[in-house]
């Protein structure tokens, strides 16, 4: 009630009472390629990215240094790191099962080393005073019962920037936030939303997108938003591309250079004899509008795999190197897939 009561006082030009979406490019269809031969060979098992541990906390490697984290209940992977070397961290409430909670500590043992080589210089946390938030009222799974709106704190002090959660920030100036609406593209709560509407703020300027997925951002702060099987490139305020690739293809990982590892959903037959659209191994190079199939053997001895992005494993390299993950229960392989020539 106090929130709505705010906003009502507020800029109508950041608190909008519909979010208007600007028309979208036309798409032009991905023209698909000659088949681009590979090679697939397997290899160890990358090195891992955090672990849990008995007591509860967690540690997470940076720089191939393990630094420990320690939370009042049961710790997550959800750590950032601040500018001064301080800890903002997620957890959960084991007292109260589906419960949250972040706490702060600001004087950890490694925090000179955790500010030189972990902090994101444009976070959304920068420490203690200083980062990108969102405010709403909660219930206990954290869930908004509130429209969400986005705020900036510097020093101390906050300013509401208008409707949405951050997503993407580069700090100070940018933010991509989302926006929960409803069938009428109002702000709402989580629970009645039915969508999610993009929405760039610069310098606290906003600018509207439209529902679309965030997929990933290039160095040059390009966005790269996905609608069905449509891939948009969007920056400064316009859409500067959009590519449509056939059915059943998504986007897997994007490389520094802007292309686009693809993959083609197809069930097929999982080793328990069950059907799945993770069996297929089938996937592609997305680049500018020209898509290349991936050619390659499949290796003896892995039908039935399941083929399934993990954060900690999959890489794609800007030499279109695609590292992955096979598996089936416990049975886990990992393999590269490399382009036995250069995809012009």
């Amino acid at each position: 009630m106090v929130l709505a009561l705010l906003v009502q006082a507020l800029d109508k030009t950041a608190f909008p009472d519909t979010m208007v979406a600007p028309p979208p490019p036309m798409a032009v269809a991905a023209r698909v390629m000659p088949p681009v031969a590979c090679s697939i060979t397997k290899v160890k098992k990358p090195p891992e990215h955090s672990r849990f541990n008995k007591d509860h906390s967690i540690s997470i490697r940076y720089k191939n240094r393990w630094i420990r984290f320690t939370s009042p209940d049961r710790a997550s992977d959800d750590v950032y790191i601040g500018r001064d070397g301080s800890v903002l961290m997620h957890y959960t409430v084991m007292s109260a099962p589906m419960t949250g909670a972040w706490t702060t500590d600001s004087n950890h043992p490694q925090k000179k080393w955790l500010a030189k080589n972990a902090y994101d210089p444009y976070g959304w946390y920068q420490d203690g005073n200083n980062g990108f938030r969102w405010e709403a009222e909660t219930n206990m799974q954290e869930w908004a019962t509130t429209p969400p709106i986005l705020e900036i704190m510097k020093d101390g002090k906050v300013q509401k920037i208008g409707w949405g959660y951050h997503i993407k920030c580069w700090w100070p100036t940018e933010v991509l936030a989302e926006v929960l609406v409803d069938d009428a593209n109002k702000p709402t709560d989580f629970e009645t939303s039915t969508g999610r509407f993009l929405r760039f703020y610069d310098h606290g300027v906003p600018a509207e997108i439209g529902e679309y997925k965030y997929f990933d951002a290039m160095p040059d702060r390009t966005l790269v938003l996905v609608h069905g099987t449509t891939i948009y490139r969007w920056k400064s305020g316009h859409f500067l591309s959009a590519v449509r690739m056939p059915e059943k293809w998504e986007p897997v990982l994007m490389n520094r250079k802007g292309d686009l590892l693809v993959r083609h959903r197809v069930v097929g037959l999982m080793r328990d004899g069950g059907h799945s659209d993770e069996v297929s191994w089938e996937m592609a190079i997305l680049r500018g509008s020209n898509l290349y199939p991936l050619s390659y053997e499949r290796p003896k001895g892995t039908a039935g795999l399941l083929w399934r992005k993990w954060e900690d494993v999959d890489r794609f390299d800007e030499a279109d190197g695609y590292l992955f993950c096979a598996f089936w229960g416990d049975d886990m392989r990992y393999y590269k897939l490399t382009p036995n020539s250069r995809i012009s």
